[in-house]
């Protein structure tokens, strides 16, 4: 049997790496402060893909959105930004519903990654 990462472990700059293991679909979450400097690294080192879309709120968006999106096209990575209202209201099966529907229409296939930011 092979060796399998404990769920979570910090990694040696402080942010917590969790594993979610689904077998052939298992990812790695990363959690912690300065994270979003290496996101584009993080997603090419695991992933083969070329289209991220990133969810964010309208609280994030001014402050990382840009610099993200610039990041991500700097690694050859389509970057597609959304943008939902911040605050509980947007938490809900009509505003999931809209993401979806506008994923699908930039394009966003199974083999995209969606990373949320916020």
């Amino acid at each position: 049997m092979p060796d399998t990462p404990p769920p979570e472990q910090p990694t040696p700059d402080g942010p917590t790496r969790v594993r979610v293991d689904l077998g052939r679909r298992a990812y790695d979450i990363e959690i912690g402060e300065g994270t979003l400097a290496s996101a584009a690294g993080f997603i090419t080192e695991r992933c083969d893909t070329s289209h991220v879309v990133v969810v964010t709120d309208t609280n994030v968006d001014p402050l990382h959105a840009d610099k993200l999106a610039d990041q991500l096209t700097d690694e050859s990575l389509e970057a597609h930004v959304m943008v939902i209202d911040a605050g509980e209201p947007s938490k809900s099966p009509e505003v999931a519903q809209d993401l979806w529907e506008t994923m699908l229409e930039e394009g966003v296939d199974r083999d995209s990654v969606v990373l949320a930011v916020g």
